[in-house]
């Protein structure tokens, strides 16, 4: 945080010296950025949000059962086992038909409706799954198994035949 205010501080006052020697010019104002984001950006110093998708099944789709593979695809972030403690890792985590865990509460081992994906998979098989109506809900959690802040989450809606 510090090093984008330096850097904003910085931007101002590169603008207020071109103001004042008369080179505030269109082209130079473009380079001077207006926000502490776009000064962040600018300095290569932001790292983008993690993201995940939940690839297939496609939302609102009805499939013929038992089994449902689940393909997910995450962005801006290196999906690793669980065991991996770098910064800029986490693994998926499936919630079906369950409500997501608060954030910073710990996603539960072991209950019902959870599936880790503690070895780095990017997919997993339901199985045996009886008809009726699904909700998959894909999140990333880090190293000790809480969301990430920004939560990366993503919905799928399905109906078994």
């Amino acid at each position: 945080m510090l090093r984008m205010r330096t850097l904003v501080g910085v931007a101002v006052l590169i603008g207020l010296a071109q103001a004042a020697c008369g080179n505030d010019t269109v082209e130079n104002a473009a380079e001077t950025p207006e926000t502490p984001a776009q000064a962040a950006e600018q300095a290569g110093s932001v790292a983008a949000t993690p993201t995940v998708a939940i690839v297939e099944p496609a939302d609102g789709t009805a499939l013929d059962g038992p089994n449902v593979r689940i393909v997910l695809s995450a962005q801006n972030i290196t999906i690793a086992p669980a065991t991996d403690t770098r910064p800029g890792t986490g693994h998926h985590h499936l919630f079906v038909n369950v409500p997501i865990t608060a954030p910073g509460e710990p996603i539960p081992a072991g209950a019902p409706g959870i599936i880790h994906l503690g070895q780095a998979q990017t997919s997993h098989e339901l199985t045996e799954l009886a008809a009726g109506d699904y909700t998959v809900i894909a999140v990333i959690g880090d190293m000790v198994h809480r969301r990430l802040d920004p939560q990366a989450v993503d919905t799928v809606r399905f109906t078994v035949r």
